[in-house]
Parts: structure tokens; C-alpha cells; sequence
């Protein structure tokens, strides 16, 4: 099984904007005309129609875990998009998304925290969020400002002509109301972003607005599209702007027409600046000059899956955000059968397959009954897809074109076949004897001792034998290779008892079929009588009479 190592990328998902006036930072809720505003967009986490799977926000990532069959996860193999799980039918499931759900610290996978919090360094006078492959820090005292920094990558931003206003900070936001007449400003810390949303509230608020753009080590460069990339010195793109969007009172559709974003600049700054054409909506009208993942979303699995071991294959696709609400949008949904990686396409770029990707089509996610705000959910069992692509090959991961998603791939990850043993069925109390038993390996990985492959005694304990037996030092058995544990039994007691035996990698789960053996145990069988032969000699005197005998033992 191949294993990945993501490297951390600069994915600036922003136009961070700070106010140009002195601005103070508290601690509160969010403003009450802010919250109604936002009500137009229904603040509503999506409802799932399946019973077994249950929407869930944990440490600001949106996913949807099933909770009826997950176990417990196995924080060995998380990736940056990924977690897996030992389920209690002894299956396992990969979780994967389109967005972050860990951060690399060493060679430990952390969950994402996007919680903004007081900076802890001495005489600092900034809230950051460093719980992230990222940290985003705010300055909250004169000429404030917000900084993205990657290692030694950032951009710095600063709002012009701003009024005064307070920052409230509530978990992962902060809301600067009025930062314009009539205008809200709002930053979001995610898991792969720090979004920025200007809320217009009426006709009154500003149609253009301007920011100042400080950058180390990255450089802007506008494209014909309107779109903007930030491009290091190797000329590598570490993050981009794509056409801006909006969405008005009428409607929680994107809108892409109205809005336009330049670049100016100077020898001793550079300007980003947002005009807005209103022409046509209704206000209230959020603006989102946040970059976001492109059309096309491809992801990762780990590890690699034998297409035949899948069981159960799922996919709920969305858009939106825990504040606008998150609402089913249909995806197509691939999986791919050569390594990607994370690859993330142009903007607009042509779906899976004819971007010349060796990827299958898995089917379309479906907005289940009328309700806007559930996920569009796709369930395909592993035999629907063997039926239509055979049953032989490796998936790499998958892509969720034009959406973002959330998949869960149930798949069998260790398989085992019973071959033969020789544990009889009747012994006797006392009595030792040797048996074997001989399983085939039938998964996708070989079994070792080192990887803990064993043969188990099923609930740890055997009334003959230790509840568990070894793969001989050094032996690998590859899938499809047979193996045969030798061990000694012992009778107990006479009884009846049951023995019965399961392959196991300990510390994860049993899998294969179990080895169940009724042994009757019988009293210990009594030797036969001995019987000694003598052989006996006579002595006799001239009358004939014995006189003596003499017994000597020739035998028993």
C-alpha cells in the first residue's frame, strides 16, 4: 500500500481586509442585525435522510460521520484530507473531504482547530489562529491589519477608508459591523482559508471597495479571467482569487456577473479593488472575494483499496457555510485509478476523465425530497460498482467535480479463508497433542508477525491452548500464500468444550471465518493388566520327589 506525505501548500482562500481606523477587538456574541441579516440564508447545518449517518461540526470542519457503525478511529493512517475507521462489523471506512481536516506537526497528523484566541507571546497585541497548516494573525490595537502566513510566504491586507468599529470575536469569526456606511465586515478562519464576506444591508453602502496588499516571498498576478494568483519566486502558484461571487435577498445562488476585481499598483503599494454592480438584486447582498477549491475536486485515499474489497461507497456534496448554511448541491462523483494526490485544476477546468485523468465515473449525487438544505447524497454499493467495472485494479482516490463533498468508502481490509486443521475431536484428560491449523491469506497486505498478524483464540482464551499463536520468526505470507500454525493442545478435565480459532491483527480487529471445534474430553484410558512369566526349575532326589524349585522371570 503506497503511503503519501502531503506537502503543506499555501492555499490563500482570502482577501483579508482590516480596518484603516483605529479598531478594538472584544470578546461577544455576534451583532443581532448580522444574525437576521443572515437569516435570509437560513443558518441551518444539513439534515441527512439516512439513519445510520448524522451531521456533526467538530473543531469548526464540517463532516458526516456515521456514527452506527464507526468504532473508533485509527489515528495511525490520517492524512490531511482523511480519517479512518475500525467499524464494528470488523469493515473499516475511509472518511475523505475536500477540505483540511488535519495539520502536520512532525510526523503526527493534528485535528484543525480554527478557533481566533489572544496571542499568548509577551507584549504581543494580536489574535491569531495557529491551530493549522496555516496561522492567521489580527492586529487589534492603531493601523490594524491580518496577516496569512505560511512559513515564510504571506500577504498582509489592510481596508481603506474604513470607519472606526469594534471587532467582535466569536470561535473561528470576527465581525467589524458598519466597517463601511452600511456595510459589514466579517473574516472566517477554515480549514483551508480565512474568508472574507462584505454584508451590504441597503442601497446606501459603498460599490467599490479598496484594500492595501503587503506580500512576502509572493507576488500577485491578475489573469484574463479577473481571477488572481499569488505566485512565490520559483514562479510556482501558492494560492489564487477566482472570479468573485455574490448572492442577494432573492436568492441562494451564486452570482458571478456583478462583480469585477482590479489590481493597482505603484512603486510603493499595491491596491485590490472590489466594484459591485447592483444592477438587478435585491438587499441585502453578501460579497465573497474569498478564493475558493476549484470545479473540479480531486482527494486522496489512504491507504490504496483493492476495488474488489469495497463494500459500501457514499457521497453528500454541498455548498455553503456554517453561517450562510449549508445546502445540497449535486456533484459528479469519480474515482480514480492512477495517483493524483490532491491535484487541484484550473478554474473551470473540463470534468474528470477529459482533463485525461484515468478515472471512473461512480454516478451523481441527488438532492434527496424537497427539502434545499440536505445534502446531495450518492450510495452505490462495491457490487453495483464491480458489476459495471470489474472487479480487478487499485483505487487511488476520487474527485467530487463542481462541489464540495464528503465521501466514506467502507471496504474489507482483511480477508482470510480456513484451509485445514487437524484438532481432533476427542482427547483425553492429560493427554498433549500436537495440532495445525492452515489459513489463506486472502487480503491485500502479507501477514506478519512484526504487523501483528496472529492466529487467535476467539475471546483470548482457549480451555487447550494459549489464546494466541505466532507467524514463525521472519515468514511473510503474501496474499494468496497459505500459512500453518503448529501448536501443542492439552487436555483439561474431562467435559465437553468448545475450541475455537480466528485469524486476528492485534490491536485492530478479527476478520475470516472462525475455526469452532466441539472436543469431548474423556477419562485418561487404564493400562492393560501386566502379566509376568516365570520360568520355575525343579530339583528332585533319586525317589523322585521335588526336593527345591528355583523361579526365575523371563518376561512381563
Amino acid at each position: 500500500m503506497a503511503r503519501r506525505t502531503f506537502k503543506v501548500q499555501i492555499i490563500l482562500l482570502l482577501i483579508g481586509i482590516i480596518l484603516h481606523m483605529n479598531t478594538f477587538i472584544s470578546y461577544a456574541s455576534e451583532p443581532q442585525d448580522l444574525k437576521n441579516k443572515q437569516n435570509v440564508f437560513q443558518n441551518n447545518i444539513p439534515t441527512i435522510t439516512q439513519n445510520m449517518y448524522k451531521s456533526t461540526i467538530t473543531n469548526n470542519v464540517y463532516a458526516t460521520v456515521d456514527q452506527r457503525k464507526f468504532m473508533k478511529e485509527l489515528t495511525n493512517l490520517r492524512t490531511k484530507k482523511s480519517k479512518t475507521f475500525v467499524n464494528n462489523d470488523e469493515t473499516m471506512t475511509v472518511l475523505t473531504s475536500t477540505y483540511s481536516l488535519h495539520y502536520q506537526v512532525g510526523k503526527e497528523w493534528k485535528e484543525i482547530d480554527t478557533t481566533i484566541h489572544e496571542d499568548p507571546s509577551p507584549g504581543a497585541t494580536t489574535e491569531v489562529a495557529d491551530q493549522n497548516q496555516f496561522t492567521v494573525m489580527f492586529n487589534r490595537e492603531n493601523n490594524p491589519s491580518v496577516t496569512y502566513q505560511v512559513y515564510d510566504e504571506s500577504v498582509s491586507y489592510e481596508a481603506i477608508n474604513t470607519k472606526q468599529s469594534e471587532g467582535r470575536v466569536e470561535k473561528n469569526k470576527i465581525t467589524y459591523s458598519n466597517a463601511w456606511q452600511e456595510t459589514d465586515l466579517v473574516y472566517k478562519v477554515n480549514p483551508d482559508d480565512l474568508k472574507m464576506e462584505l454584508w451590504l444591508k441597503n442601497e446606501s453602502a459603498p460599490k467599490v471597495f479598496e484594500f492595501n496588499v503587503t506580500t512576502k516571498n509572493l507576488e500577485l498576478i491578475q489573469k484574463e479571467d479577473g481571477s488572481i494568483d499569488f505566485v512565490n519566486k520559483q514562479g510556482e502558484v501558492h494560492g489564487s482569487i477566482p472570479q468573485l461571487w455574490i448572492r442577494d435577498a432573492s436568492s441562494s445562488k451564486k452570482r458571478y456577473n456583478h462583480t469585477r476585481l482590479f489590481i493597482d499598483k505603484n512603486e510603493d503599494q499595491t491596491i485590490l479593488r472590489i466594484e459591485l454592480n447592483d444592477e438587478g438584486l435585491q438587499y441585502p447582498i453578501m460579497i465573497d472575494p474569498t478564493t475558493s477549491n476549484s470545479s473540479g475536486y480531486y482527494f486522496d485515499i489512504a491507504p490504496d483499496l483493492d476495488l474488489a474489497s469495497i463494500v459500501q461507497f457514499s457521497a453528500f456534496s454541498y455548498d455553503g457555510d456554517s453561517d450562510s448554511g449549508y445546502y445540497g448541491h449535486p456533484a459528479d462523483i469519480y474515482l480514480t485509478r492512477q495517483e493524483y494526490g490532491s491535484f487541484k485544476p484550473e478554474y473551470n477546468a473540463p470534468p474528470p476523465g477529459q482533463d485525461g485523468r484515468n478515472v471512473i465515473f461512480i454516478g451523481r449525487t441527488v438532492v434527496p425530497g424537497t427539502g434545499s438544505y440536505n445534502d446531495a447524497v450518492l450510495n452505490v454499493t462495491g457490487t453495483q460498482i464491480i458489476s459495471q467495472y470489474g472487479n480487478s485494479g487499485t483505487i487511488y482516490g476520487g474527485a467530487c467535480y463542481y462541489s464540495a463533498c464528503n465521501t466514506y468508502i467502507t471496504y474489507i481490509a482483511h480477508k482470510s479463508t480456513l484451509i485445514d486443521h487437524t484438532i481432533p475431536s476427542t482427547m483425553e484428560a492429560g493427554k498433549t497433542y500436537p495440532v495445525t491449523v492452515t489459513y489463506r491469506n486472502d487480503g491485500d497486505e502479507p501477514w506478519t508477525e512484526v504487523s501483528a498478524y496472529r492466529l487467535g483464540a476467539v475471546g483470548d482464551s482457549d480451555p487447550f491452548a494459549n489464546g494466541r499463536q505466532t507467524i514463525a520468526g521472519g515468514h511473510s505470507i503474501a496474499p494468496g500464500q497459505q500459512y500453518t500454525f503448529s501448536f501443542t493442545m492439552m487436555a483439561p478435565n474431562t467435559g465437553t468444550y468448545i475450541s475455537d480459532w480466528r485469524m486476528v491483527k492485534d490491536g485492530l480487529t478479527w476478520f475470516g471465518p472462525s475455526l469452532t471445534r466441539t472436543i469431548q474430553v474423556v477419562p485418561p484410558v487404564a493400562p492393560p493388566a501386566v502379566q509376568t512369566k516365570y520360568k520355575i526349575h525343579y530339583e528332585y532326589d533319586a525317589a523322585g520327589r521335588i526336593q527345591s524349585s528355583t523361579r526365575t522371570k523371563i518376561s512381563n
